[in-house]
């Protein structure tokens, strides 16, 4: 059995936690004191019966947010992500009109004509860019996805946003697609929570994050993913959220019903997405400055490990 597949799972609150399993196969299922713990136990479960080490786990119905996320939820979206990998060949130089930051590696300019190259594709019909130059070219992580999965969207939907044909090898018997967004909407940071991240000393791009959770954040129980209520009716169909290097489509909740655990939407996960009125939104975040122009190469980093003295 291919890995990588996307399990659409239910799940139940017991009095000593949570009770996990797989909606077409109810008997792959575990517990869990949390459920995280449940999840872990039920990817374990799932290797064992169908040799799936890559099992990709999306709870539907979602679980609703945590008492001090629940009232930002954004209820009737979510956003799509790819558990899935594709990997690119080269370093991605001529995808963007004047490159990238020497710094943070971020996209400067307009999106050229020119389609991604790939070296050769992994598992998943819903997929990340994995690039193997390492820290050596450019940081730009679109949605990709396959052919298969891109024949499950409606008409409206294939034509709300680009859908670049990538470059296969001749091997290859699948194509895959970047997901490139005709709109955007920014996420935000939230005054008065725990913000990390960093802000480039060259480019000046943030790459930042808010949470209110008090125990650390969790992807299946907590929002990661905060936009300004102001614009929530911004959020069509596809429409990408987020920064310019780490950018999601958002997928109206109904869709993702339709579209999760379908046998071409291996890979898919769905994040729960946030909403802060316009008084919470933290204009300047305070994070720490990022320099990445002195950072070893990733030929440096294997060169310096094969040259240190070996213990005798």
């Amino acid at each position: 059995m291919a890995e990588g597949n996307s399990y659409r799972c239910k799940w139940s609150k017991e009095p000593r936690g949570f009770r996990v399993w797989v909606a077409k196969r109810p008997k792959l299922v575990a517990t869990g004191a949390t459920l995280d713990d449940a999840l872990d136990q039920l990817s374990t479960v799932i290797c064992s019966a169908t040799g799936d080490g890559e099992a990709a786990l999306s709870l539907w119905p979602l679980q609703p947010p945590q008492s001090w996320d629940a009232k930002y939820l954004v209820a009737n979206g979510a956003l799509l992500i790819g558990d899935g990998s594709v990997h690119p060949a080269g370093d991605g130089r001529e995808l963007f009109s004047k490159g990238w930051c020497p710094s943070c590696r971020t996209p400067r300019g307009e999106r050229t004509t020119e389609p991604i190259t790939m070296e050769y594709a992994g598992e998943g019909d819903v997929c990340s860019l994995w690039w193997k130059h390492g820290r050596e070219g450019l940081d730009y992580d679109p949605l990709a996805v396959s052919d298969r999965f891109l024949k499950l969207l409606t008409r409206a939907e294939q034509a709300s946003t680009e859908w670049r044909e990538m470059k296969m090898p001749a091997r290859c018997r699948r194509t895959y697609f970047e997901w490139i967004p005709r709109k955007t909407v920014a996420t935000v940071c939230v005054k008065g929570w725990k913000t990390d991240g960093n802000r480039c000393v060259v480019c000046r791009s943030l790459f930042a994050s808010s949470s209110n959770h008090p125990r650390g954040r969790s992807s299946y129980d907590s929002i990661t993913h905060f936009v300004a209520r102001h614009h929530v009716d911004k959020l069509t169909p596809f429409v990408g959220v987020g920064v310019r290097r780490a950018m999601h489509p958002y997928v109206p909740i109904e869709r993702a019903s339709a579209l999760i655990g379908d046998s071409a939407s291996r890979g898919m996960r769905l994040w729960l997405l946030g909403a802060v009125p316009k008084t919470m939104v933290l204009a300047r975040p305070r994070v720490q400055d990022y320099d990445g122009r002195n950072e070893p190469t990733l030929k440096q980093m294997i060169a310096k490990v094969f040259s240190a003295p070996m213990d005798t």
